[in-house]
């Protein structure tokens, strides 16, 4: 079957979800586990603040959609659970050494006790370590995120809230009392093209993290137009294609 990378295009049924967790029960088998390590570079000085940790999925000579795979291991939670803990293991182990490291954490597999006494005593004592909660589109989800929140915050892991702004993404204002980052969706670009005073709103984010020892990072930054905006709007942190292969030098 053909799984498309883009999974606007892809139409689900229960006939290719099988196939597809057939080949990802074979993948975490043999452990064939991808991952690049996008930069998060510094506004101030353009040097490499840290780096998210961004699961590929890769099987002979196939590629498939980050977010296709995650829709179809939320399908299968036993599974999906296996996978992230096998992901977070490689991560860590592969990391960039002496940067801080930022990794997804979906509340499907930080959802009872034992999955959360897991990530307590694996990632508690790395403190170098941000763990990105997904921004959740359906409401009915923001317990179970507040649940896994709530859990990480008991082991003193640093949280960042990811996908600020994204396209049908909702926002829950009591997650602000217990993070460290904001990251920005790069949907904001759009945004900006479409409103300019779109720019008020995250001025208004940005001065009340400032007040509130929040650093702020936005995604998506491909140009340097991107950056400079970025710069101008008074973002500390960036990230996104433009970093790739290098830092930037004004």
């Amino acid at each position: 079957m053909n799984y498309l990378l883009d999974p606007q295009n892809v139409v689900s049924n229960t006939e290719e979800d099988t196939s597809l967790l057939g080949i990802l029960q074979t993948m975490l088998t043999d452990r064939c586990l991808h991952t690049e390590f996008e930069p998060i570079v510094s506004v101030k000085t353009t040097q490499t603040f840290g780096y998210e940790a961004l699961a590929r999925f890769r099987y002979h000579d196939r590629k498939f959609s980050p977010d296709l795979v995650f829709q179809t291991l939320h399908k299968d939670p036993e599974l999906f659970y296996e996978w992230e803990r096998a992901l977070k293991f490689f991560q860590i182990s592969n990391r960039p050494e002496g940067y801080t490291l930022f990794l997804n954490l979906d509340p499907h597999v930080c959802k009872n006790e034992e999955q959360a006494g897991f990530w307590k005593s694996y990632l508690g004592p790395k403190k170098d370590i941000v763990c990105e909660m997904i921004e959740n589109t359906d409401s009915t989800l923001i317990e179970e995120s507040n649940y896994c929140i709530n859990k990480l915050r008991e082991a003193g892991i640093t949280l960042a809230l990811d996908d600020i702004g994204g396209k049908r993404n909702l926002f829950c204002f009591d997650f602000l009392e217990d993070v460290k980052y904001l990251k920005f969706d790069k949907y904001w670009f759009q945004l900006f093209k479409e409103r300019e005073s779109y720019k008020e709103i995250v001025k208004g984010f940005l001065n009340f993290a400032d007040k509130s020892d929040i650093k702020c990072i936005l995604e998506g930054v491909e140009t340097k137009d991107d950056y400079l905006l970025a710069k101008n709007l008074g973002f500390p942190l960036v990230q996104g294609y433009l970093f790739k292969f290098g830092n930037l030098y004004i």
